[in-house]
């Protein structure tokens, strides 16, 4: 798959055993395809990642329409014999089941790599320009600016089925999509502006299966009773029925691409999050979250879903089972590599506040790691979804490491469950209502920004003793509020009292400084007098001239 809004091509292949990534098809012409091995923990080694380099084909990365995978179809078992010196024959059962990276350009040419995308295998050159691709099985599927559905052998250059198509031809078309059956004769999924169209391709003349007042769908899947189908559009997720076009239930997610497992609803949504819905529930029951990234795409394998995220310009990979899913609300991964790399260790921390102490020097805010911040997270979460004792969540709250930041990325990003958000709320506002001194402003921060964020889930009927209690430490509150301004003006009054003894004492004391230093003075000015007239009496003029001045004019 590639999104144009981001400039990234991320794909899986159909057994994920590849996944082709760019991140950023603007600057590079080429792709990187990753070998994904499970025996490895899926980590990545760069020397096995291989690079296709689209220049040395006469080929521009930033002209591909659609980058998808395909297969050789269904797994074979083959048989070969094996000539041994003793003349005699031995069978190797070996399975074959490769992937092939398919692009298409816009000027209508279709290019098949192989699976490390070292080798061209196939390219087919459409007479029209090509404006919707997917694949499925073996197929290529493509939708061309003539209104004309053609299908492809991945290996060979001429349709094995063309036609055109008659409802949706007239209209913007906005979406294209094979979807699979459990008959294998897919159907396809075609999306306008206005209207959602289900058509039967397997017949000699094409014909629509459903036609459904969807505009603007994203992603769909076709249920395996093949009545159902589930659509994304811009705004939700739904549930429709086919026959009667009714719309049977919704949730409000806003995904980019959805596949079903089981009763699960697994999709990708538009701020790089898996959202996870149950069929026979109203709410979200999972969200798998990747802080400070985004979820770039991710597929479903057996039991498991397979993530990709970005590291910066690489992604990582992740395997989370599906009954982990079923059984937690949030699901953080961790996306720190290096645990090692942490900033300030808790016992660092601690010796720099007490050098500061004793310097009275302000102390330096709390550093910590990544890895740390996520332990923190997912130490929470399980608290709160394992019902964990009060005096143990309130600990975690009051750590000096939750700080205002860290605290509304928690609820704005983990704080999804309703349950989980009372059950929270309970713990501060009980606390708050035995003690509303309580000398912790951080549990003030989460009463602020959970009420402020997630106030629409205290009010629900399920947690009417939340708001019961929210109401009570108001009137708490209220009390302790009417009591504050006597006892501000009582500390006032003493202060303003301690002052001004304290200015009285330095009044008089300076007030017998200055009397002494009066006295003081006289003495030594009388003193200074008669020794003067003393001093004068004896003084003698050389050469008989004296300070008295005469005028000589006089004389």
């Amino acid at each position: 798959m590639m999104s144009f809004s981001t400039g990234i091509v991320a794909s899986f292949s159909q057994n994920c055993t590849q996944f082709a990534f760019q991140s950023n098809i603007a600057q590079k012409n080429s792709i990187d395809v990753y070998p994904l091995d499970e025996a490895n923990n899926y980590k990545i080694n760069s020397s096995l990642v291989s690079h296709i380099d689209y220049e040395n084909n006469d080929l521009d990365v930033s002209s591909i329409l659609f980058s998808g995978w395909c297969s050789n179809g269904i797994e074979q078992n083959l048989t070969k014999s094996k000539r041994k010196r003793d003349d005699q024959n031995g069978d190797i059962n070996i399975q074959s089941s490769e992937s092939f990276f398919v692009n298409t350009f816009t000027d209508g040419k279709i290019v098949v790599f192989s699976s490390n995308g070292k080798n061209i295998v196939n390219i087919i050159q459409n007479k029209y320009e090509i404006t919707h691709t997917d694949t499925e099985d073996s197929f290529i599927w493509i939708l061309d600016s003539d209104k004309a559905v053609k299908k492809f052998n991945f290996n060979q250059t001429k349709p094995v089925k063309t036609f055109h198509l008659t409802d949706g031809k007239d209209e913007d078309i906005t979406g294209f999509q094979v979807l699979k059956t459990n008959d294998n004769e897919p159907l396809l999924a075609i999306s306008t502006s206005n209207f959602f169209y289900v058509i039967d391709p397997s017949k000699r003349r094409p014909t629509t299966y459903s036609k459904l007042e969807v505009g603007n769908a994203v992603s769909s899947f076709l249920l395996p009773d093949n009545t159902k189908i589930i659509i994304a559009d811009e705004n939700c997720i739904s549930l429709y029925d086919l026959e009667s076009t009714s719309k049977l239930k919704s949730w409000e997610v806003k995904a980019k691409r959805l596949i079903i497992s089981d009763t699960l609803i697994i999709s990708l949504t538009t701020d790089g999050l898996i959202s996870v819905v149950d069929m026979d529930k109203k709410d979200i029951i999972c969200n798998v979250n990747a802080p400070d990234s985004k979820i770039i795409e991710f597929s479903v394998v057996g039991a498991n879903v397979m993530l990709a995220w970005l590291n910066v310009n690489e992604p990582n990979f992740d395997v989370i089972s599906l009954n982990k899913i079923k059984s937690k609300n949030t699901i953080v991964i961790n996306t720190n590599q290096d645990i090692n790399n942490s900033l300030v260790t808790e016992e660092t921390n601690t010796n720099k506040s007490k050098a500061s102490d004793k310097e009275s020097v302000p102390p330096e805010k709390t550093k910590v790691s990544k890895a740390k911040q996520d332990e923190m997270i997912q130490d929470l979460l399980e608290k709160l979804e394992n019902n964990a004792p009060k005096d143990e969540i309130l600990a975690q709250l009051v750590s000096s490491n939750w700080v205002e930041d860290r605290i509304k990325n928690f609820i704005d990003k983990y704080l999804i469950s309703p349950e989980v958000t009372s059950q929270l709320c309970e713990v501060i506002v009980s606390t708050l209502q035995k003690n509303p001194w309580v000398n912790e402003d951080s549990l003030l921060i989460w009463l602020e920004w959970i009420i402020l964020w997630r106030g629409a889930h205290l009010n629900s009927s399920k947690v009417k003793h939340v708001s019961k209690q929210i109401k009570q430490l108001k009137s708490s509150l209220r009390s302790s509020g009417e009591t504050l301004p006597m006892l501000l003006s009582m500390q006032g009054r003493l202060e303003m009292l301690k002052t001004q003894a304290i200015l009285r004492k330095e009044l008089a004391e300076l007030n017998i400084e200055d009397e002494y230093n009066n006295e003081f003075e006289t003495i030594e000015q009388g003193e200074g007098h008669d020794a003067m007239v003393e001093n004068e009496d004896s003084l003698t003029y050389a050469n008989g001239e004296s300070d008295a001045f005469y005028d000589a004019s006089a004389f």
